[in-house]
């Protein structure tokens, strides 16, 4: 079971409800419609290395940001989604022609 958050409180609290992952968003500007203010690669990393649960970073991630997250060679949480990125290698997400 996973569940959405964007601070630290809403990650705990998912986590005292048994969750095994929390989708945290915004990270980067994004062009998503639910995106809200985003909180910056700081905050993500600090929420993250607190964070009882595996945590994915949502927001405006794509080849140009994700580098933003890294320490050295290490990536502190447990994974990314990028709709951006996904659209600019593989074209329009409007489906078949």
């Amino acid at each position: 079971m996973t569940a959405a958050a964007h601070s630290g409180r809403e990650i705990t609290r998912a986590a005292k409800a048994g969750v095994d992952a929390v989708f945290v968003s915004s990270v980067f500007d994004s062009a998503s419609a639910s995106a809200g203010r985003p909180m910056g690669p700081h905050r993500f990393l600090r929420l993250a290395a607190r964070s009882p649960v595996a945590i994915y970073a949502l927001g405006g991630l794509d080849a140009s940001t994700i580098g933003r997250l890294c320490i050295g060679q290490t990536i502190p949480f447990s994974g990314w989604a990028s709709i951006a990125g996904i659209t600019a290698a593989f074209g329009s997400s409007n489906g078949p022609a």
